[in-house]
Formats: C-alpha cells, sequence, structure tokens
C-alpha cells in the first residue's frame, strides 16, 4: 500500500511538537537529529541573521530527509518519528521581521512563522550541555561547512553530514556515513539540496498519492483510504516554490553570470516542473514570483540602521585570533543609509523646525555624523576590528548596478591590515576613490582609518569579497 504523504506543514507540525516537547521533558531520550543553516564565527549580540537560502535549505534537507521512501523506513501512515529531523531556524523568533523577503515566501509554502523551530526553542547557551546533551544529537550542516559560535561549541563534534557551496574548511568529517558530503560551487545551496533529494523526491510524489485530513487525523479506515490523487502534486507545488524562492534570489533569477551554476539551472528546472504539475501550473509566472520576493527584500525602510547592518552579517576572526572582521551586506547606496541615520536621530530627538529651516537644511549634503555613530556602536558592540560594509543597488538615474565598499578599521594592526586588503585586492575589485560629497565617510577616526570605494568590478559580490578581505586580516 502507498504510504501517506504529509505537506511541509504538517512535517513542521511534527516536528515542531516532538522537539518542543523533549525540551519540557526532562525523562524524554531526547535522539534528535538536527539541521541547521550557517553561523557565524564566534558569539555575538545581537545575534548574526541568517540567509534566506540558510532557513530555506534546513527546511528542505529536513522534510525530504524525513519523508523521502528510501531513507529512513515508514511506519505504516506517517513519517518514522526516530528518523525525523528537526530544521532549525537560526534566529530568534523576534528577528524573523528582519527578513521580510522570508515572510513573503513562507504563504507560498502554505506556511506560518510560528510553526518555525528558532533559537528560542533551544535550551539558553549555558544549559544547552545539560538539557540537550551532544551524544543525543547528530547535526547535518546546510550553507556552512564548520559549525560554530555557541552551537559549535558545545555540538561541533556531532556534526555527521553537510550540503555547502562556500570554501571548504575541512571541519566536517571525511565518512559522514548515512549522511551526504557535499562541498560544491554554486549559486545558492539549495540548489544542491535539491539535486541531492532529487530521485528520493520523485519516488515519493509516485508512491505517496494520500494524505492525512486536514486536522491531521488519519482517515477512519486506513486499509481502505480514499485516493486523493492530487494531494501529493499541491505538496510538490508548495516545497518547489519554497526551493525556487530561495535560488532566484540568490541567482538574480538565474540571471546573474558570476553566480549561477550548471547546479541552479538543473535544480530550476526541476522545481518549475513540479510547479507546472501542481494545479495552478498554468498560472506560474516565476518573473512576478520573483520580483514579489525581492521587492520584499529591498524594502528596509521600517529597520533601524542597526537591524539593517546585521540583517545581512557574517564575522570571522583572524588564524592568530587578534583580529576580527565583520562583514555587512545591504541593498541600499551609502547616500540612503547617511539619510535614513539622519532622519532616525531626528525623529529620536523629536525636532521640530519651522518650514524655512528645513528647507535649508535640505539643500545642504546630510552630515555623517549619526551614520558614522552607527557604524562606531555597531563595531563596539561586536569586538570588531574592522567593519566592512557592501552596498548594492541600482542607479536611479542610470539604471545600472552599483556597488560600493566601506570599511572601518579600529587599532594600529587593523589599520595595516586594511592597507593590505587595498594594496592586494584593488585592482581585482576594481576600487575607485569615492567621489560622493560625503568626504567625512573616509576619514582618519582616532587610532584608526575609513576608507571607501566605489566598486568597479560589480560581478564580486560578498562571496568573492570576503576571502580577500580575510586574507588581509590574516588567515585567508
Amino acid at each position: 500500500m502507498a504510504s501517506f504523504r504529509i505537506s511541509l506543514q504538517q512535517f513542521l507540525v511534527q516536528a515542531r511538537s516532538s522537539f518542543c516537547r523533549g525540551m519540557k521533558t526532562p525523562e524524554w531520550q531526547r535522539k534528535v537529529n538536527m539541521v541547521v543553516g550557517n553561523e557565524s564565527a564566534g558569539p555575538s549580540w545581537p545575534p548574526p541573521l541568517k540567509d534566506l537560502d540558510s532557513l530555506v535549505s534546513a527546511l528542505l534537507f529536513a522534510y525530504l530527509r524525513s519523508c523521502t521512501p528510501e531513507l529512513p523506513s515508514y511506519h505504516s501512515h506517517q513519517p518514522n518519528i526516530t528518523n525525523l529531523y528537526t530544521p532549525l531556524a537560526n534566529l530568534s523568533c523576534a528577528d524573523l521581521r528582519l527578513r521580510p523577503e522570508f515572510l513573503a515566501l513562507l504563504p507560498h509554502a502554505d506556511l506560518d512563522p510560528s510553526l518555525l523551530i528558532t533559537l528560542d526553542d533551544l535550551p539558553p547557551p549555558p544549559e544547552r550541555a545539560s538539557k540537550l546533551p551532544p551524544e543525543d544529537t547528530k547535526w547535518v550542516l546546510v550553507d556552512h561547512n564548520a559549525l560554530q559560535g555557541d552551537l559549535g561549541e558545545v555540538y561541533g563534534g556531532r556534526v555527521r553530514g553537510v550540503i555547502d557551496h562556500h570554501e571548504e574548511e575541512n571541519k566536517v568529517p571525511s565518512d559522514t556515513g548515512p549522511e551526504p558530503r557535499i562541498v560544491e560551487r554554486s549559486g545558492s545551496c539549495t540548489s544542491l539540496v535539491t539535486e541531492y533529494f532529487k530521485n528520493g523526491w520523485d519516488k515519493l510524489s509516485a508512491q505517496a498519492r494520500l494524505s492525512f485530513s486536514d486536522d491531521g487525523e488519519e482517515p477512519e479506515n486506513p486499509t481502505s483510504p480514499v485516493e486523493e490523487p492530487n494531494v501529493g502534486r499541491v505538496y510538490d507545488a508548495q516545497v518547489a516554490k519554497l526551493a525556487l524562492g530561495a535560488i532566484l534570489i540568490d541567482t538574480v533569477n538565474l540571471t546573474s553570470p558570476s553566480r549561477v551554476t550548471p547546479h541552479d539551472a538543473r535544480a530550476v528546472e526541476y522545481l518549475e516542473a513540479k510547479i507546472a504539475a501542481g494545479p495552478d501550473g498554468a498560472k506560474w509566472d516565476r518573473n512576478k514570483f520573483y520580483e514579489e520576493l525581492n521587492a520584499a527584500k529591498q524594502d528596509i525602510s521600517d529597520l533601524s540602521v542597526e537591524d539593517i547592518l546585521r540583517k545581512d552579517y557574517k564575522e570571522w576572526t583572524g588564524a592568530d585570533g587578534k583580529l576580527k572582521l565583520g562583514v555587512s551586506s545591504v541593498v541600499k547606496p551609502l547616500s540612503w543609509l547617511v539619510e535614513k541615520a539622519t532622519s532616525d536621530a531626528d525623529d529620536d530627538d523629536d525636532k521640530e523646525a519651522d518650514p524655512a529651516a528645513a528647507a535649508a537644511a535640505a539643500a545642504k549634503p546630510t552630515p555623517p555624523t549619526p551614520f558614522l555613530d552607527a557604524l562606531t556602536t555597531f563595531s563596539k558592540s561586536h569586538s570588531l576590528s574592522l567593519l566592512a560594509l557592501m552596498t548594492a543597488s541600482t542607479s536611479p538615474t542610470t539604471g545600472a548596478f552599483e556597488r560600493e565598499l566601506l570599511v572601518c578599521a579600529h587599532g594600529p594592526a587593523a589599520t595595516e591590515a586594511l592597507a593590505r586588503f587595498e594594496r592586494d585586492a584593488g585592482a581585482a575589485l576594481g576600487l575607485r576613490a569615492w567621489d560622493g560629497a560625503l568626504e567625512e565617510l573616509a576619514a582618519v577616526q582616532g587610532e584608526g582609518v575609513r576608507k571607501v570605494w566605489r566598486q568597479g568590478e560589480t560581478a564580486m559580490s560578498r562571496k568573492q569579497v570576503m576571502p580577500l578581505l580575510r586574507k588581509a586580516v590574516g588567515g585567508g
């Protein structure tokens, strides 16, 4: 008899219930399989935000690994609970608002944010080793290949699988047993996850054409269930849209030559076939779908400058442990950030100017002081030696894609590292002096230096720039 098929929503209900029940029941034997996206190097607060690719990769891997027929065995009517894989959204529930593109994507997969398992559902860091013992866990990494930070300190030795598209760090055992060990270049890690599960997903689609009812109950007579031939296609389309959203955002709708690989093209073709086979396949419009998600990603107007800086942020510490590098990517130009910081500061001060004074102020260049203060505060809160800010935006006048790079170095050693970076990477990145009106952005600052450039080689994203910064800091 064919196995009962469950939706991604039903899977998350089951996974969340099982995991959270275990956290509240000390005597429960907690043998758990965790799937988690990337994490910054070293603890920081507020915690770094996970990108769309990490969040989706973890959901996709956990769902398909738990449900595909040839991997874990099945109970009669649901995935084997002992082989359940738990997807961990590596952020707090409150910080989901900082991922508007993720929130815009979830309804396409019929998911509600309340179903996600987040850091809030884990024991606090001081209690993790006792309440969720490492020996009772197995970890699979997606979108990174070295478990670091708070989780790495406790569970780093329990990593047993990986699918990633970043540079190999050789932290995952070479023999991962039944779990994958895939570290290959691709525009999106979700593409690699999709390819890995392709055969299993197809078998699931072919074999499982039955479903629980909407309330999660089994049919009254499970030996003679009512067949629902379209339910598998509905569920496939929902999961495919979730995966496709991450791939399209990471590859700019498959238009970025520097990002798109054959893995991404094959994954998109495969996922769109799943969507086309669904009940609304005839209405599918990839461009409209991408534009909706990208518009949500670009809308950061309601966020504070601090939240904007940590929205897409990664950290790394040099090999000698002395210099700490932070890199923030922002989808607005520096001029917008300066205006944003100034506006927020004016709102906080509750300043009321008469119309004539306001017009006179608007005619002058906006001083970058509040923005620079925000950069300094952010650097101090994360104990950074260097803070790099990468912007990516479209020129409102020419429509051309543009990048800017601002680096703040704090202290003599960091200043030397910044000089090495400019010397060794300047030509490769096409760095040229920033010719905007905000000269104060590039200046000596106490014991440090700020440098700001326009980046001529716009195809070079953080994936290419961060290794160059890391090499300058020391350790590559």
